[in-house]
Parts: structure tokens; C-alpha cells; sequence
């Protein structure tokens, strides 16, 4: 059996990110339309329509949802 993954709205992906974002203990690796993949550090927020993580080095990286291709949350 092939597995199938159902991709949720735009609206619902945001909303479920969100929860995932306000817990420090989940570790959220995202893969980007692109192909790059991105560890978000713990120190992060959801603003808007873009995930806003900060690095070791106090750079602001922002991501836009509408380029993250999927998600994958793991319990650290």
C-alpha cells in the first residue's frame, strides 16, 4: 500500500504550525519548496504568515509558509 500524505489548507497548516512553534521542547525540521531543509531553533515565534527564528550568532531568519513544502516535528 502506497503511503499518501493529505495536505491541509494553507489556513489549517498555519494554524497546526503554530501549536507546534509555542512548545520549546519539539524540534520542527522544515523542508522548503526549494529542497533546502532548515532546523528551527527553539528560539522561535510565528508572526504573521512567517516562522521568525533566531540563531546561535543573534541572526533573524524568516521564513515564509506559504515556501515551506512540509514539516516534521520530533519530541526532543
Amino acid at each position: 500500500m502506497k503511503n499518501e500524505q493529505i495536505a491541509p489548507s494553507p489556513e489549517r497548516f498555519r494554524t497546526i504550525l503554530g501549536r507546534y512553534i509555542k512548545h520549546a521542547g519539539l524540534e520542527i525540521e522544515v523542508t522548503l519548496k526549494s529542497g533546502e531543509t532548515m532546523l528551527i531553533s527553539k528560539l522561535r515565534k510565528l508572526e504573521g504568515d512567517e516562522i521568525v527564528h533566531y540563531g546561535k550568532n543573534g541572526e533573524v531568519i524568516r521564513i515564509a509558509i506559504k515556501e515551506i513544502k512540509k514539516a516534521e516535528v520530533f519530541a526532543v
